[in-house]
């Protein structure tokens, strides 16, 4: 018998199911780009995972990504231990809960290619470390996260003189509204190298319909070099009934930026993204066909982009980042 909590009995524990849940995530993708005329189909996604509870109060998650653009990758493998209903252990490798952009999965993402702020200034998308989340437990829906991790990014326990720093105060919950304020940073030991972000996010789900945006600053504390992002997307969901295949339809609309030095010059790259995604199933995301057009807009000229060393490695990453296209993706969660 699994040990009890303080306060814990033995008939709240019988109703417990402790079985293994498996889980799954499929993204596949076509693309044409209108720069050179050419076009290609993609996995971006093929995750598996399993998880659940060892008791009450200790849940666990192992997640694999087979595929992403061909990279094998091992994403989660964490424990939770939860002492107090509104206080969170985790320890192990997980998400860093900065960008809102990466708070939510590839699931609840309502476009098929995640923000400027989320591919490109946010910090590495998981980290191995410990975090904290509380929430506090009045009528003002108030909680805080803080985290301590390696610094070093996802699958690289590397050794540091100092760990980097999480912290996270949020306003709200997931239905209705949400706020946040964050901080991520730290010096990495190998570069020697001071790195901060700071950022908020506002936040609006209601029913069929959401509105968010963000703010990310990127400061490279050993240099002048500082990076901003932002953007505003939302979408409306309408339902379609008497339908035996198509179950809602779901307009969406997104605009981003980055660049530096941007409350001066302005922003230097910016996006305007118009997608339609189309429900396969009752459930929101479960299986559901996206449909995005991107279009780009540059304060500079291209040849100057490309002559910024750090935009040259990014795009060259993002495949044909900053090129209008067209995608169509196909996206089923199991």
């Amino acid at each position: 018998m699994p040990i009890l909590a303080y306060g814990q009995n033995v008939d709240t524990l019988k109703k417990q199911s402790f079985l293994p849940v498996i889980s799954g995530l499929i993204k596949t993708k076509w693309e044409y780009c209108f720069d050179d005329h050419t076009n290609r189909f993609d996995i971006r996604n093929s995750r598996l995972a399993i998880g659940g509870a060892l008791s009450s109060f200790i849940d666990y998650k192992l997640q694999i990504e087979y595929s992403n653009h061909g990279i094998f990758t091992f994403l989660d493998a964490y424990a939770m231990i939860k002492p107090w209903d509104n206080f969170t252990f985790w320890f192990g490798q997980f998400t860093i809960p900065f960008s809102e952009d990466y708070v939510i999965s590839p699931t609840q993402n309502i476009f098929v290619n995640r923000t400027f702020v989320g591919k490109f200034i946010n910090p590495s998308t998981r980290d191995i470390g410990i975090r904290a989340d509380y929430s506090i437990s009045t009528k003002m829906p108030l909680s805080v996260q803080v985290g301590i991790y390696n610094g070093t990014g996802i699958n690289n326990p590397e050794w540091q003189e100092s760990p980097f720093l999480l912290g996270r105060l949020i306003y709200g919950t997931m239905e209705g509204f949400r706020a946040s304020i964050k901080y991520y940073g730290g010096k990495n030991t190998e570069t020697g190298k001071k790195i901060a972000h700071y950022g908020f996010d506002l936040r609006y789900v209601k029913n069929r319909y959401k509105v968010e945006a963000e703010y990310v600053l990127k400061d490279s504390l050993y240099s002048d070099i500082k990076l901003s992002g932002t953007y505003i997307q939302g979408a409306y969901s309408f339902p379609v009934n008497n339908k035996r295949l198509l179950k809602y339809i779901e307009p969406a609309l997104r605009g981003d930026a980055m660049g530096y030095d941007v409350f001066n010059g302005g922003f230097d790259i910016s996006r305007m993204t118009i997608g339609v995604n189309f429900g396969l199933d009752k459930k929101p995301m479960a299986v559901e066909l996206r449909l995005n057009y991107e279009h780009f807009f540059m304060r500079k000229s291209e040849s100057d982009i490309w002559d910024n060393s750090y935009y040259n490695i990014f795009f060259e990453r993002s495949d044909k980042g900053m090129f209008d296209k067209i995608s169509v993706e196909l996206m089923i969660k199991f």
